[in-house]
């Protein structure tokens, strides 16, 4: 099975306010393992803009509960 975005994807602020809210407060302590995925994308010039865009990157950054690490896992496109 092969999914795929037929429209451009909306941009969204998908943390509200809280980044506001953490500079106002100062520092803000951030607990426990983060997994974070990494996306990249290149459009081609002269492009259509109907046509599909595939990801040319996708990265998993790991940072273990100690803080005191970052691992990048590539993962291939056509996987």
């Amino acid at each position: 099975m092969r999914w795929a975005c037929s429209s451009p994807w909306p941009a969204r602020n998908l943390l509200g306010d809280t980044g506001k809210q953490a500079q106002q407060r100062g520092h803000v302590d951030i607990t426990g393992a983060k997994n974070i995925l990494l996306i990249g994308i290149d459009a081609r010039p002269g492009q259509d803009p109907a046509e599909l865009v595939r990801a040319d990157s996708i990265l998993i950054l790991h940072i273990p509960a100690s803080h005191n690490a970052a691992f990048l896992i590539s993962i291939p496109r056509d996987t």
